[in-house]
């Protein structure tokens, strides 16, 4: 038997449950249609657990966005990189950099600071196109 869960308005395979014996046996309707609802409701649930996981995640990075946009605001520039939360907690990286008024700070893993200011200087030079 299928389990099935909704995700993106779509309906999609999640799992399946099967029962194997050595010999034929016959399963009478009633238990069929009973597993069948189980499972279909074991799917529902699992589909809002899921969009549940889905919520949480999309509060919890507009919560971090709004930190972060607090500290630019406030004059805490650098603070999306030397406080925490920082950038990284909002974007999957292994490194990060922030230059403002020629300052560069780093955290994880990045180009040297020469490289950072190459690309800097490269990014402000090809933005007119």
């Amino acid at each position: 038997m299928a389990i099935i869960v909704n995700e993106n308005d779509s309906m999609k395979l999640w799992g399946f449950v099967s029962c194997h014996h050595l010999t034929p046996r016959y399963i009478p309707f009633p238990i069929r249609d009973a597993c069948e609802f189980i499972l279909q409701v074991f799917g529902v649930q699992l589909s809002m657990e899921q969009q549940f996981k889905l919520h949480m995640a999309e509060k919890k990075i507009q919560k971090t966005q709004a930190l972060l946009s607090d500290m630019i605001l406030k004059d805490v520039p650098f603070g999306i990189i030397t406080r925490s939360p920082n950038v990284m907690d909002l974007v999957n990286c292994n490194g990060a950099a922030f230059s403002y008024d020629g300052v560069c700070r780093v955290l994880g893993v990045t180009p040297t600071e020469l490289q950072i200011k190459d690309i800097i200087s490269w990014l402000i030079e090809n933005d007119k196109q």
